[in-house]
């Protein structure tokens, strides 16, 4: 028999956009729309290092970005992403439409049009810039111990 589920009291939440990511919490009562602020505030705080790809002096307000989900399909037994994307409705709460650390994507507005998701993955294997490990030397030949 397994232990109950303790339900989380704060909800981690990583919202990202290009290579920046927002580390959120959030109460399990609060609202998407009370999380677009926190981004907001978040985006037009001082001491964001922004890529060049995101220009902060166009976001005035949460009118100017959406919050989305990546949604998943089932390929062999395993979920994987399927690069396309679902907007969170701002009058839900985040218990009803998120995970705890899941990975949430902003879409920014470009004239009124929503523009492609884009955000760079982490590495699953953050060991690939250093190469291969040197392989072990094989000594030949027996010796024998006296």
């Amino acid at each position: 028999m397994q232990p109950p589920k303790i339900p989380y009291k704060t909800y981690p939440i990583l919202v990202k956009s290009h290579k920046l990511t927002v580390f959120l919490e959030a109460p399990p009562s609060k609202t998407v729309a009370q999380l677009k602020e926190e981004v907001l505030s978040a985006l037009q705080s001082k001491v964001v290092d922004c890529p060049a790809e995101i220009d902060l002096e166009k976001i005035e307000s949460t009118k100017d970005f959406e919050i989305c989900r990546e949604l998943k399909e089932r390929k062999d037994r395993f979920m994987v992403p399927s690069g396309k994307f679902e907007i969170l409705e701002e009058s839900v709460c985040v218990k009803d439409t998120t995970v705890p650390y899941e990975v949430l994507v902003l879409r920014f507005r470009e004239n009124e049009r929503l523009k492609p998701a884009t955000y760079v993955p982490p590495p699953i294997n953050e060991d690939d810039d250093e190469g291969q490990p040197p392989e072990p030397v094989l000594e030949k030949g027996k010796q024998r111990a006296f």
